[in-house]
């Protein structure tokens, strides 16, 4: 959106389209910078009745056509007092805003605000500041309309209007373009220039009717995002939309929302040159928003661990840890588990080694699993099939290399993690009820002389039946008063079985073992109820409902960073 183009009424040239649609999506998220809020409104008003959007639009009027008809949508249905509204100008707009004035009279809702693709016009008094303008966006792009210097220092630039916007009670906002000013899109870059501003939006209409491209975009807003906040916690990032066919159309144009709404603060998009494409838009997104309204709701999770790798070998540890220390950085894990193999699997002295290394890496917050080892014939060293499955990891399974319990937990001392797990898991058979009470209690007994704590696994699968039932109720009736944790894993799968519930499992669970110690596990198997997000929240509300709020989730790394996991699990922690 840029005025500096041609007069009043001309037509107006593609690229400049680009530009002005991205100024406009904002954010009612209270105060920024010292600023009011968006809409104005004093604090603690009552919200004003309107579209069900929680996250505010900023529309584009247009001063060079007539927008009677958006503007009377807007008015009566659309909008909402903490919208934001901005005019596109035509040259003469930015020395003389009396035309902008009168656009903005017209519209009843939104904070207006005014454009400028040249910081430099602005500080030199070129581009006359409308009186009611709240906001200035700044549009830096790669043509003549904005001065060398501030291409190759936009950050510089940013400062400056920064000073301004301060001594005029206006607020900042930003809106880079992608090529081919590509360090706009770098994270770094991003977070020096939104340092000094209020709203940092991308934009991505050019980019959303590719699925890998809008994948790669919503990627690239969430991280983003995450840098400018060290930076800068109030400005609020988000990003353009496009409702013409040139850029997909309202399909593109929602899949792209869809994409980035868990995290974008603010959406606006371009639409020229038909205004019932953003109506249409607007339109659908209140539909989004009313549907998502009725959406299963959760507490936050009052802890959160994810395992890591099942099995943690030579061959993925470098993987592993790389992982670890980026989901570290982003704060989303109260704990990372992996599990160490059998000596029968692998040498144990290395797997110790190994662990180590990583509980290093994961900040001493690793969870170690331990599967049951000894020469009893029941424990999971002696299951050859299980061996054979982990092969891709290099493991190797050798019955000579067995040592009894005792040998075994001797061993385990060296392994430096704080929390030790017993992970009840792939036996070569299933244990007698003394059995499984004595490995358990010998297990925990060692952890609490090494002044670790001690979680304990167990599956859901041992609930089909009352033997296994009363294997569970042995175990903790022997050990579980020095257990600080017990896991349920196997839930979901166990859970959809004929004539079997979650709630119904529960409810066994939590009279087996105090709730205040359980946490509940899952994974993302397409034939699970967790899948998908809606399933998992799904899946979390039931144990809430129970008062669980404790979950690990076993997930592959790389699935992680994939969406619509990468997202999700990063808003968990902060759900409403």
């Amino acid at each position: 959106m840029h005025p500096h183009v041609t007069s009043r009424g001309a037509g107006i040239p593609t690229h400049v389209f680009l530009c002005y649609a991205l100024l406009f999506a904002g954010s009612a998220l209270g105060q920024i910078s010292g600023h009011p809020t968006l809409g104005d409104k004093p604090a603690g008003s009552a919200p004003e009745p309107g579209p069900a959007r929680r996250v505010p639009f900023i529309l584009v009027v247009p001063a060079y056509r007539n927008c009677n008809k958006l503007i009377e949508v807007w008015n009566t249905i659309l909008g909402r007092g903490d919208d934001l509204v901005t005019c596109m100008p035509a040259p003469q707009d930015l020395r003389d805003p009396a035309n902008i004035e009168a656009l903005f009279r017209q519209i009843r809702k939104g904070s207006p605000g005014w454009v400028t693709p040249s910081a430099e016009m602005v500080l030199a008094g070129e581009a006359k500041r409308p009186p009611s303008a709240r906001w200035l966006w700044y549009d830096p792009e790669p043509w003549h309309h904005t001065p060398q210097k501030e291409k190759e220092d936009p950050e510089a630039a940013a400062k400056a209007l920064r000073e301004y916007c301060g001594r005029h009670n206006l607020k900042l906002g930003m809106t880079p373009i992608y090529t081919p000013l590509q360090r706009n899109f770098d994270t770094q870059f991003a977070a020096k220039v939104g340092a000094y501003c209020d709203a940092y939006i991308l934009q991505f209409q050019d980019f959303q009717k590719d699925d890998a491209q809008r994948d790669r975009m919503a990627r690239l807003l969430r991280d983003t995002a995450e840098a400018i906040h060290k930076v800068n916690p109030n400005c609020l990032v988000g990003c353009q939309l496009g409702t013409s066919q040139r850029y997909g159309g309202l399909k593109a144009a929602l899949a792209m929302y869809e994409a980035t709404r868990a995290f974008a603060q603010m959406y606006t998009a371009w639409w020229e040159p038909e205004e019932s494409e953003v109506i249409e838009l607007l339109q659908a997104l209140n539909n989004v928003r009313k549907a998502a309204a009725g959406a299963t709701k959760i507490k936050p999770p009052i802890s959160l661990w994810w395992i890591a790798a099942e099995a943690l070998t030579s061959k993925n540890s470098a993987a592993v840890a790389a992982s670890v220390e980026q989901w570290q950085r982003a704060g989303v894990f109260d704990a990372v588990s992996v599990g160490m193999l059998p000596p029968t699997f692998a040498d144990l002295d290395e797997s110790i080694a190994l662990v180590n290394r990583l509980n290093r890496t994961a900040g001493g917050r690793l969870i170690a699993g331990m599967f049951p080892a000894g020469t009893e014939g029941w424990e999971t060293s002696f299951n050859e099939r299980f061996a054979e499955r982990l092969a891709p990891l290099d493991v190797r399974f050798d019955k000579t290399r067995a040592i009894n319990r005792t040998q075994w937990l001797e061993k385990i001392r060296n392994i430096e993690a704080p929390t030790w797990a017993y992970v009840l898991e792939q036996p070569a058979r299933r244990p007698t009820p003394e059995e499984a009470a004595s490995a358990v209690s010998a297990f925990v007994q060692r952890a609490k002389q090494e002044n670790r704590q001690a979680v304990l696994w167990l599956s859901a699968m041992m609930l089909r039946d009352p033997s296994g039932t009363e294997t569970a109720r042995r175990i903790w009736r022997a050990a579980g008063e020095h257990v600080d944790y017990v896991v349920w894993m196997d839930l979901p799968i166990v859970s959809q079985e004929p004539g079997r519930s979650l709630e119904a499992l529960l409810d066994v669970i939590v009279g087996l073992t105090p709730k205040d110690k359980v946490v509940i596990q899952w994974n993302h198997n397409p034939r699970l109820i967790t899948k998908d997000p809606a399933g998992t929240l799904t899946y979390i509300a039931t144990c809430q409902a129970k008062g669980i709020s404790r979950f690990v989730v076993l997930a592959h790394p790389g699935l992680l960073q994939q969406e619509p996991w990468a997202t999700f699990y990063r808003q968990l922690r902060h759900s409403p």
